[in-house]
């Protein structure tokens, strides 16, 4: 179960921001209303309707910045380097987790990801205030915090599972990655319209909160091996 949680909040936090951005982010230009013509033919002669008069928009549409109202002036390219900073962080985190995490062990680096995701997360939105070099700085930790803790899953499900039961570990603790993506995408839409403290720093509030209970948690049950579980009797482990 914390193997699923895990997982479930390295995704929520990897697409957190790609989410968050659409509601961050001013719009570049405005939504204008385009009169566009159609070409139709009646009896071999061609002749041209105006789109209203075969839909006829209606006076009471929402024009989009109504509902769209971001607070940065960032650009396509900036915001595109906002995403792949994460990844930047996680290329570097994949082989130095992995010696790491061989050295000294997986529940260290288990709690350190996911403690480094939830601070990191509690203080994105002062960094997106600040700076965006700052933002750019803070996803690029949490990138190598993914990646960290990525290792350290793999790690503790190899000491845990038997080869009967690994398979089955495995497929239930990675499917937190799908579940994941399924509960970001209607939860960061619901609290950038409704959410408090301005809507989007709820998003990663959330993810704070819930990254900090889940150490909170893990520091009290999770162990590197059932040999160094105290509550793990030898008959068990044999």
């Amino acid at each position: 179960m914390l193997a699923m949680v895990c997982t479930v909040q390295l995704m929520m936090v990897r697409m957190s921001l790609s989410m968050a951005l659409i509601c961050m982010v001013a719009p570049s230009h405005h939504h204008h209303r385009h009169n566009t013509t159609f070409e139709t033919s009646h009896q071999n002669n061609q002749k041209l309707v105006n789109a209203d008069a075969i839909c006829p928009q209606q006076s009471d549409n929402i024009n989009i910045e109504q509902l769209h109202i971001g607070e940065f002036n960032w650009s396509k390219s900036t915001q595109g380097q906002l995403l792949c900073s994460y990844f930047y962080g996680y290329i570097l985190g994949i082989y130095a987790g992995g010696v790491a995490t061989d050295r000294w062990g997986g529940r260290l680096f288990m709690l350190l990801s996911i403690g480094t995701m939830a601070t990191t997360n509690f203080i994105l939105p002062t960094a997106a205030n600040t700076h965006h070099r700052a933002l750019y700085a803070v996803r690029v930790i949490q990138g190598l915090a993914e990646a960290l803790g990525l290792n350290a899953h793999q790690y503790l499900l190899t000491r845990w599972g038997t080869q009967q039961d690994l398979s089955l570990l495995t497929g239930l603790s990675y499917a937190g990655f799908p579940l994941g993506v399924m509960i970001i995408h209607p939860l960061v839409s619901s609290l950038c319209l409704h959410g408090p403290w301005g809507g989007w720093p709820s998003v990663f509030y959330l993810l704070g909160g819930l990254g900090a209970v889940w150490t909170l948690v893990a520091s009290l049950f999770l162990h590197d091996s059932p040999s160094s579980h105290p509550y793990v009797t030898p008959a068990e482990i044999q």
